[in-house]
């Protein structure tokens, strides 16, 4: 650090010293503590049930920081009530799927720890602090109860062991997301946004170039843990993304625009099933939720066409469901060879007793077949770990 000072006369010798009199020049670079580089956040429950995250520190943000932020909790805590808790779900992580990001960890409020309960909607005040080394403290305060909760954990580095086992997931993950493509492809076309198109083409493009080189490692053998790191990178970006798409296409279904096509189309899918197999009172139904529908359209009343979306729904399952030939074609499909059972042999044994009940013409027995074949269908969803799956204790508190 190199100090100066500034004397100074004019031409009669009046001091014209400035003030400040000296400055002061540092030579070199100072070292600034890392900034986070990524976003971190806390899982919330949403109005409908579904999870997001609620950014609590943007990426880039200097440290050491801290901040509070005031959420209410999604359900009611019960004490004495062994093992339920609140958890408050840590992620870092650029997505709002809170799955796409990495976990950090979680605060949990647990039952044994309070003498009161905890209401549904009762303020939690979370308070997150991180240092230089990225440690971080979470607290939690309840003024209902007027107790704090407090847990330590650190913005994790995954070992290489752990980084190798999670690219192994990838094959199965790489499937759901096709799976997961298709249904959005079909919902695509519903909304027709040229944005959400083009957004959804790069996605599938990049789908595709993971299944190549996962194929294309997985075929070489290598366990090498950068290329595995990568992987899983672009698998969760791919999860992020495509999730982030399914929450736009949602989002114009539910707006006027969408509303409007999903009506017309609903309407004449239920059309063509009332006409060839409905009864008359479900003829009548028909023809009064068709006017129903122009009357909300002509409103334009968002929640009402909803209703009328629903109940046209309702009317085409109701008439499907009584349809012999329709759960004879559901056993069909469950019956054939390679469909996954979460268990193989209780589901043979139900496809045996369906074969049966087919040849003697047993209606009810076929229904409950494939009724019990349904619920032994494997879900899409990959596993994991407990506290990952919990669902999260908090939802924003509204301003």
């Amino acid at each position: 650090m190199n100090r100066f000072f500034i004397y100074l006369r004019d031409g009669r010798g009046n001091d014209l010293t400035p003030d400040p009199e000296s400055l002061s020049i540092r030579q070199g670079l100072t070292l600034a503590e890392p900034p986070l580089p990524h976003t971190i956040g806390a899982e919330v429950v949403r109005a409908d049930g579904k999870s997001e995250i609620d950014v609590i520190f943007p990426r880039s943000t200097s440290l050491p920081t801290q901040k509070t932020i005031t959420y209410k909790a999604s359900k009611t805590l019960r004490p004495g009530k062994e093992g339920d808790c609140l958890p408050i779900k840590i992620w870092e992580g650029e997505f709002q799927d809170p799955e796409s990001n990495t976990w950090v960890g979680p605060l949990k409020i647990y039952d044994s720890e309070i003498n009161r309960p905890i209401p549904e909607g009762a303020d939690i005040e979370v308070t997150i602090a991180i240092d230089a080394s990225r440690r971080m403290d979470v607290q939690a305060y309840v003024p209902l109860l007027n107790q704090h909760f407090a847990n330590s954990v650190y913005v994790p580095e995954e070992s290489e062991q752990k980084i190798v086992e999670e690219a192994k997931k990838i094959p199965s993950e790489i499937d759901a997301y096709y799976s997961q493509a298709e249904k959005i492809k079909e919902a695509i076309q519903e909304v027709d946004d040229p944005t959400i198109q083009n957004e959804f083409n790069k996605v599938k493009t990049d789908l595709d170039a993971l299944f190549v080189d996962q194929n294309s490692l997985e075929s070489q053998g290598t366990s090498n843990p950068d290329d595995a790191k990568q992987l899983n990178k672009r698998s969760k970006d791919i999860r992020g993304r495509l999730h982030e798409i399914q929450n736009q296409i949602e989002a114009q279904a539910t707006s006027l625009r969408g509303l409007l096509p999903r009506v017309e189309n609903t309407r004449a899918e239920t059309e063509e099933i009332v006409t060839k197999w409905g009864e008359s009172l479900e003829k009548k139904e028909f023809e009064l939720l068709s006017r129903e529908a122009e009357r909300q359209s002509q409103r334009e009343d968002e929640k009402s066409l909803e209703k009328v979306i629903s109940e046209f729904e309702g009317l085409k399952w109701r008439i499907l469901f009584k349809q012999d030939w329709f759960w004879k074609e559901w056993f069909d499909y469950l019956a054939r060879p390679g469909v996954p059972f979460i268990n193989s042999g209780e589901a043979q044994r139900l496809i045996k007793i369906g074969h049966e009940a087919v040849s003697k013409g047993d209606g009810d027995g076929l229904r409950a077949v494939v009724n019990n074949l349904w619920k032994l269908q494997r879900k899409e969803e990959v596993e994991i770990g407990k506290e990952m799956a919990m669902k999260a204790g908090i939802k924003r508190k509204q301003k």
